[in-house]
């Protein structure tokens, strides 16, 4: 499998490294006229507002799965409140940060993203956030599986999030130009590949992250879709060959879905939303090893024990 994803990456990225600028040339045509910086496109715009929500939803159920998991614990009293309530607020901050993401991309999309810190759409996006959050840990409470492996899912899920430093650590250095930015001011000299570091870079009159490019934010939180193919390991109705090959198309067919609609954005080019998502599959498929399977392997090495002792 690691063959698999290793030739693809490659493939991928060798593909962009030649034809970035002319993929984004063809799939913008319909979707990007000259001078115009956002996109036209309703499956692209729908995508922007949307794509990245499964990693504020991934970790609100993280939240949530350590919050019950506390809860059950022997420590303290007042240390389970303390820890139980911050990871209740925590859960409502994601599910804020998804609201406030969509929103500022809805605005954005319409040209009125100066309403974007109106006290009413903050206290929308906040009484939203507060059902959101409630939902997904009520909806929590009764998942039927070993602790542990809870416990491990929940460390995959903050872990693979945890990488989205690493994009927004390279994007700055890296000041790769957006297609949309060089489509705006018609200026192709504007274009590097994705190998070239560029340094931090802007144009006063527009977005501070039009030369942010590389590597792409949102495949890669679209990509935290990937934590799906972690429920087999934790959930044993799961675990079936059929299921685990609908896990993989659902998984590779959304990111895929979120990688295409960036590029047909002009937001990112190929090889940006490729990093991206290879980045959360990478991540997740690592972490998983890490927190579940390998706890996986005991459990049956100690079974194998017990037969062989008996």
């Amino acid at each position: 499998m690691w063959l698999i994803i290793a030739v693809i990456f490659v493939l991928l990225m060798g593909l962009g490294t030649f034809f970035d600028y002319d993929i984004s040339k063809w799939m913008t045509k319909n979707s990007l006229n000259s001078g115009e910086y956002y996109t036209h496109n309703i499956f692209a715009q729908v995508m922007e507002t949307i794509g990245s929500f499964p990693i504020w939803l991934a970790l609100c159920f993280a939240f949530a799965l350590l919050f019950w998991l506390v809860k059950y614990d022997n420590m303290p009293i007042w240390a389970r409140t303390v820890f139980a309530v911050c990871l209740f607020a925590a859960g409502v901050f994601v599910a804020y940060m998804f609201m406030a993401d969509a929103s500022k991309y809805l605005m954005e999309q319409n040209g009125v993203d100066y309403l974007v810190n109106l006290t009413s759409i903050v206290l929308t996006n906040v009484v939203l956030a507060l059902i959101i959050a409630s939902l997904v840990f009520l909806l929590s409470k009764n998942f039927n599986a070993d602790k542990k492996k809870l416990l491990g899912l929940a460390m995959v899920i903050l872990c693979t999030a945890a990488l989205y430093f690493i994009v927004t650590l390279i994007k700055t250095p890296w000041g790769r130009a957006r297609f949309r930015t060089i489509s705006f001011l018609g200026d192709q000299s504007l274009y590097t590949p994705w190998y070239v570091i560029n340094g931090s870079r802007s144009f006063e009159f527009l977005p501070y992250d039009c030369c942010k490019s590389f590597p792409s934010g949102h495949t890669f939180s679209g990509g935290l879709v990937f934590v799906l193919l972690c429920l087999p390991s934790v959930f044993t109705q799961f675990n079936t060959k059929k299921t685990k090959l609908t896990l993989w198309i659902i998984t590779v067919s959304y990111t895929a879905i979120v990688a295409l609609s960036r590029i047909i954005a002009g937001a990112h080019y190929l090889t940006d939303v490729t990093f991206g998502g290879f980045l959360a599959l990478v991540g997740v498929l690592t972490f998983k090893r890490i927190f579940l399977d390998v706890n996986k392997r005991k459990t049956e090495n100690m079974t194998n024990f017990d037969k062989k002792a008996a």
